[in-house]
This record gives C-alpha cells, sequence and structure tokens, in this order.
C-alpha cells in the first residue's frame, strides 16, 4: 500500500477547495492504517489536533438508525410499526407513516425548519424537547403518501423521539449507554456544552458565488439542534474522524469493535445497509443526490454494482452539512471518516469525497485496472 497520492490530495485542499482544516482516519478489520490532520483549528492559528471536535450533523444518521434496529432486535420495535403506535400525534396524518418510512426517508416529510408549526412551538417554547419537536412536525400535512417518493427531511429527527418513546430514555442518554460508551467514542456527544465548545474548531461558511469561504456569522451554532433540550437525530453529533471511525470500523467487520463490543447483529446490518428504494423512490434519490451507482438503505447511500473504481456493491456510508463523510465497505473490512467545518460547502460533496473514495482504493490496490 502506498498512501502518497492520498497525502499528497488532502495537502492540496487548503488551496484548491479552501479547506481551513481537516481530518481524515482510514481503517481496516480493527486497525489504523492512515491518518491525516492539515490546518489550523482557528482563526488565531492554533494547529488542529486529534482533539478538536467538528459538528457531524447528517453523519449523525446512521448512529440514529442503529440505535433503532438496536431496538428491533430486542423486540421492542417493528420496522412494520405505524409511527403513531409510538408518537400518537402522527395518527392525525392522511397517510400511515411506519417506521421504515422514516428510516429510508420515504414517509413524506421534509426538511422544512420554517413550518406554521415549529415556528410557533418554538416562539412559545424555545426549551422544546426532542417529543415536542416530534409532535409540531406531525402537525404539517405530508409532502406525499408514504412509500412512494423518496424525499430528504427530518425522519431521523422524529426516531430519535420513538427511541425515547420506547427505550424510556433521552435519546442522548440512550446512544451514549448503547453506541458511544460502549464504542469508546470519549470525543463524541449529543450533549453539547461549554467544554465541548472550547475544543470545536472553528465553523467556517461557502460562498458559491465567489467560491469562498469566511468564519460562519453564527459562530459555532449547529442551526439543526432547535432547542437546548431537543436531541438532534438528524444533525446533533459532535465528534471528530479518530472517535467516529470506532463507530463505522465496527459496522464495517461484522457489527463488532475494536473491544469486541457487538453494536448491530448480522441481520439488522444487512438491513442498514442494503438498497430498500425502488421505482420512483429510487429515481427520486439519485436524481437528487446524482449518484446512479448508489441507492439508499437505513439513512444511508449504499453502492448497488461494483465499478472500474473497484468501490463494491455494498460500500456504504454517508456525509453532514460542513462536509463531514463516512465510507464503510463490509467486504474489505474497510472504513473511513473525514471531517472539515464548512456549512454548505458543495466542493466537499462534489469533489472531496468522491476522490477520498477512488484514492483509498487505489492506494491500497484495490482498484482495477481500466478496461
Amino acid at each position: 500500500m502506498n498512501f502518497q497520492p492520498l497525502t499528497e490530495y488532502l495537502d492540496t485542499l487548503s488551496q484548491t477547495e479552501k479547506v481551513p482544516c481537516h481530518s481524515f482516519v482510514l481503517c481496516q478489520d480493527h486497525q489504523i492504517l492512515y491518518r491525516h490532520l492539515a490546518g489550523n483549528a482557528d482563526a488565531k492559528g492554533q494547529p488542529l489536533t486529534d482533539r478538536h471536535v467538528f459538528w457531524i450533523y447528517s453523519g449523525t444518521k446512521i448512529l440514529t438508525a442503529v440505535a433503532v434496529l438496536r431496538l428491533w432486535e430486542r423486540g421492542r420495535l417493528r420496522l412494520s410499526d405505524p409511527v403513531s403506535r409510538y408518537l400518537p400525534a402522527y395518527g392525525r396524518l392522511s397517510g400511515t407513516l411506519k417506521i421504515h418510512h422514516l428510516l429510508t426517508m420515504t414517509g413524506g416529510l421534509s426538511y422544512d425548519l420554517h413550518t406554521p408549526s415549529l415556528t410557533a412551538l418554538l416562539e412559545q417554547n424555545p426549551e422544546s424537547t426532542t417529543r415536542q419537536v416530534a409532535e409540531a412536525i406531525a402537525e404539517e400535512p405530508l409532502c406525499f403518501s408514504p412509500g412512494s417518493h423518496f424525499l430528504y427531511s427530518l425522519s431521523a429527527d422524529v426516531l430519535g423521539a420513538v427511541c425515547e418513546a420506547v427505550s424510556g430514555m433521552d435519546f442522548a442518554d440512550y446512544l451514549d449507554e448503547n453506541i458511544l460508551i460502549p464504542l469508546g467514542m470519549t470525543s463524541s456527544s449529543m450533549h453539547p456544552g461549554k467544554s465541548w465548545f472550547s475544543r470545536m474548531a472553528d465553523q467556517y461558511i461557502y460562498d458559491p458565488d465567489t467560491e469562498t469561504v469566511r468564519l460562519h456569522p453564527d459562530g459555532l451554532r449547529n442551526y439543526l439542534v432547535l432547542t437546548p433540550r431537543f436531541v438532534s437525530g438528524g444533525a446533533g453529533l459532535i465528534s471528530n474522524p479518530d472517535d467516529y471511525i470506532r463507530f463505522a470500523d465496527a459496522l464495517a467487520c461484522g457489527g463488532i469493535s475494536r473491544d469486541g463490543y457487538r453494536l448491530l447483529g448480522t441481520e439488522a446490518l444487512q438491513l442498514l445497509s442494503q438498497n430498500h428504494l425502488s421505482g420512483q423512490a429510487l429515481q427520486d434519490y439519485q436524481t437528487s443526490r446524482q449518484t446512479p451507482e448508489y441507492g439508499y438503505g437505513f439513512c444511508v447511500r449504499t453502492r448497488l454494482y461494483e465499478g472500474e473504481d473497484g468501490i463494491p456493491a455494498g460500500e456504504f456510508g454517508w456525509d453532514g452539512a460542513a462536509g463531514f463523510y463516512t465510507a464503510i465497505d463490509p467486504a474489505h473490512r474497510i472504513s473511513m471518516a473525514y471531517a472539515q467545518h464548512i456549512a454548505g460547502h458543495t466542493p466537499a460533496v462534489r469533489r472531496i469525497h468522491p476522490s477520498l473514495l477512488r484514492l483509498v482504493y487505489q492506494c491500497m490496490e484495490l482498484r482495477h485496472p481500466a478496461n
């Protein structure tokens, strides 16, 4: 294995893509193969270290899907259950929204944070809980009949409330007890506080008109964490690649962590990572993401077929609003995690993430030669 091409690429990002700092970790079969840190964690010039953390944003969704599947494995819920069984407010919807619709983003919910119901709730109660936010989401009409289309949405945030209802625990505490603490993810939290923000790399924002990056006007705020008491199953995790890789590595290695913790069983892992979309819903997903080679599992993209790049069918993962990215390959027991901290950075999704994935397979000599 020769990781020089990967290093050379990562070293260009500050110039070519205006990335102030980034971190990348690659793991195979519980062993760290490669790690790269670059840039400054703040505008004062403090170098980025493996102690600094980032908002992972939608990389949180995979943890939420795993949390639901752990409840499913234990017979606490069924994927075919109506959401209203656990959150009665969803019984008022015009269609029957089920747990598997939330996991596959086919339920008809949206990502609109400014609906009348959410706006009214947050104005009346700035300390609204996870359950209260989920109930407000249920007050809006569905965008389509459940199961008929794909639309990226607040589904994972509703799943967090479902987990609370089923487990009887605060969702952040549930994730701590079942995922973060057993995996040794000591630099990850759904309970952000002053001590966490003191470790966070500066957050930036991308201007697509000028293709420039500047410090985020809202500082370190995560706009998807709607209140201090709302635990966002869709975007609320603070972490870094050195920590997140513990989670990704377990999923790449049959659901078992480097320390022997059983995160997921074989059947649940297969459900998480297989494509669940077909027909119009699959077309919706592929069009929205511009990735015909991928389908969608439970809160993850999933590779449908192997291409000449050597990336196999079944590779899965997701990304986040500030540039986080993870890829998990059970066939080769490979996992990777990348983080930067630039909100709305479209070059990350369009160029950086696919380049990282291709280069890993090339450097590990898993890439097939072109025909």
